[in-house]
């Protein structure tokens, strides 16, 4: 499945074998291919200028949702590319992440095979006033 940045008109796309790619919406031309080293059962999420994505492993990756960054020539392949994704952040759930990851309300919620993990920037987030205690059973 596609996500799409409307913001900078690129695609992101995440495939079955683990790869994450961007994409010109316009002209289809390649960005960067970014491996994410296991098997990616969701979709890419964007937002804010960011790409959220997990994997079996249990990682949750954010990348820029950008056009890349320059390799450095040391490290570049002999007809390899050029630039490559900025990697922003990355956590390990400790389970897998078969779905993808869905924002609502400046709170990023990512299930695992065991879990529903809810994030949220603490200096943007906004007092919600009084709320009732949920406790949750086991």
């Amino acid at each position: 499945t596609v996500s799409i940045d409307p913001a900078t008109g690129l695609l992101f796309i995440g495939d079955f074998s683990g790869f994450v790619h961007c994409l010109d919406a316009e002209t289809g031309q390649l960005h960067w291919t970014h491996d994410m080293k296991a098997h990616m059962w969701g979709s890419t999420m964007v937002a804010d200028g960011k790409v959220y994505v997990g994997d079996e492993d249990g990682d949750l990756v954010v990348l820029a949702a950008n056009k890349g960054v320059p390799i450095p020539k040391a490290e570049q392949k002999p007809n390899g590319p050029t630039v490559r994704a900025q990697v922003i952040s990355e956590v390990n759930l400790l389970s897998p992440v078969y779905s993808t990851p869905v924002i609502a309300n400046g709170v990023i919620y990512v299930a695992t095979q065991n879990h529903l993990f809810a994030f949220h920037d603490s200096a943007k987030a906004k007092p919600l006033g009084d709320q009732p205690k949920v406790e949750l059973k086991k």
